[in-house]
């Protein structure tokens, strides 16, 4: 298993706040390397224990993350395909899209065995483990991700798993 689609989606409130938090706090990017060299990945770091936007949509979650972050990718920019080391607390992430309309959102490509997943969902979750990289179009690439140390297929047993048996005692 490399992603899987959750059945959630930010608010249209949630959205503007995200990319209003964007724009507000654009100077305070980490701009991502490795190396020396530049990835052409910014993240921001959110402080989800005390930001209310944050706590309300991690409140859909049966499993928190370890982090949240802002990804910002320039137009015209690519992420080149790579793996994540595993010394971040992010083996898989969920993903928000922020720009809307859905097609200005490049999309998360996935590369595997001369394969190409092209990731169009509102949120999912992906394996940083798999091969992974973005080509991006004319427009910023702004999402919201969550981190989590656990691999794909723990991940999918904590969150879509879990709550599937949810529902079901809740019958």
């Amino acid at each position: 298993m490399d992603f899987f689609e959750i059945d959630l989606s930010l608010t249209e409130e949630q959205t503007a706040y995200f990319l209003r938090y964007h724009q507000e706090h654009y100077a305070d990017y980490y701009n991502h390397t490795v190396g020396e060299d530049y990835t052409n990945l910014d993240i921001l770091f959110m402080h989800h224990e005390h930001d209310p936007v944050v706590k309300e949509v991690l409140a859909n979650f049966p499993h928190q993350p370890a982090k949240v972050s802002l990804m910002h990718v320039a137009p015209h920019a690519e992420v080149v395909p790579h793996v994540d080391g595993t010394d971040y607390p992010r083996l898989s992430a969920v993903m928000f899209q922020l720009r809307k309309p859905a097609q200005n959102f490049a999309p998360t490509i996935l590369y595997k065995d001369e394969n190409e997943s092209h990731l169009h969902y509102d949120c999912y979750a992906f394996s940083t483990q798999t091969l992974h990289g973005v080509k991006n179009n004319e427009h910023d690439r702004v999402a919201l991700q969550l981190w989590y140390p656990e691999k794909i297929e723990k991940l999918y047993k904590l969150l879509i798993l879990n709550e599937k048996k949810i529902e079901k005692n809740a019958l």
